[in-house]
C-alpha cells in the first residue's frame, strides 16, 4: 500500500471504509483485497507525518497535512474542502507568521477543534474552534 519510502500514520473507520493513512496518500481496499487511494491530491504533498491524527469527525474525513494544512472530505470521492486553520480563522493568521503543525483534532457534535503549535519555540500552542458541523 502505498511507496516503501513512506510510513503510515493512521488508521480510521469512515462508515463502511477502514482508511490507511499514509505519508503520501490515504488508501482504503475493497472485498478482493485490492487497494485504493482515496485522496490523489495528497500525493504532490507527500511528506513525513501527513495523516497523522487524521479523524472522522460528523462523518466527514479530516485529513492533516505538513505545513498546517488541513482537509476535509465530506464523503468517498469528493474533492477534499481546505480547512486548514491558517485559511478560515483569522486569529491563527495573526498569531502565526510561519508554518504551523496540527497537534491534535477533536469534535464535538457541533465544533471541530484544531490543536496547533508554531515551529519556533516562541510560538505557543493553542486551540482554536475552525469548523462548525
Amino acid at each position: 500500500m502505498g511507496e516503501a519510502n513512506y510510513g503510515p500514520e493512521a488508521l480510521v473507520t469512515w462508515g463502511d471504509l477502514v482508511v490507511a493513512g499514509m505519508e503520501d496518500n490515504c488508501y482504503t481496499g475493497d472485498s478482493n483485497g485490492d487497494t485504493y487511494a482515496i485522496l490523489p491530491e495528497q500525493r504532490p504533498l507527500a511528506r513525513d507525518l501527513n495523516t497523522r491524527r487524521m479523524t472522522v469527525w460528523n462523518g466527514r474525513l479530516v485529513v492533516p497535512l505538513f505545513a498546517g494544512r488541513l482537509w476535509l472530505l465530506p464523503t468517498p470521492g469528493a474533492e477534499p474542502i481546505d480547512i486548514s486553520p491558517r485559511t478560515i480563522s483569522p486569529t491563527m493568521i495573526d498569531f502565526y507568521d510561519g508554518p504551523v503543525h496540527i497537534g491534535g483534532l477533536a469534535g464535538d457534535n457541533d465544533w471541530l477543534y484544531c490543536l496547533i503549535s508554531g515551529q519556533s519555540a516562541s510560538k505557543y500552542t493553542a486551540y482554536e474552534a475552525i469548523l462548525r458541523g
